[in-house]
């Protein structure tokens, strides 16, 4: 019997890469949305407002600070990727998508027509 082992082949990083990728570009298309929101917040906000706040401070902050949850898990996404971890690269971006997805719904749904 052969006593040395060959070393195991490795997981394909096609299929992660691909989920990267993808995840990446919901990321980038909710960011393009969330210029729109933040945009009508200043608005929703600002001193012409019909009540002076229309919109609470805190929501106003967690809102202003959305576009740090999608580059802090890209970033710690692709660097989980480099280092070969696939599965915290796929969690890490999949993390974001909690956030992203009702991002882009909420966007869609107010730029629907009335009808």
């Amino acid at each position: 019997m052969n006593t040395v082992a060959a070393a195991p082949p490795r997981a394909s990083r096609t299929g992660p890469a691909l989920w990267l990728v993808a995840t990446q570009a919901l990321a980038l298309a909710s960011l393009a949305a969330w210029l729109l929101v933040a945009g009508f917040s200043f608005i929703a906000s600002g001193p012409g407002s019909a009540d002076g706040v229309l919109v609470p401070r805190s929501v106003l902050w967690v809102l202003w600070g959305y576009p740090v949850l999608p580059l802090v898990c890209s970033a710690a996404a692709w660097r989980a990727f480099r280092r070969r971890d696939l599965r915290r690269a796929i969690t890490w971006t999949s993390v974001q998508l909690v956030v992203v997805l009702p991002m882009l719904a909420y966007v869609a749904y107010m730029a629907s027509p009335v009808g």
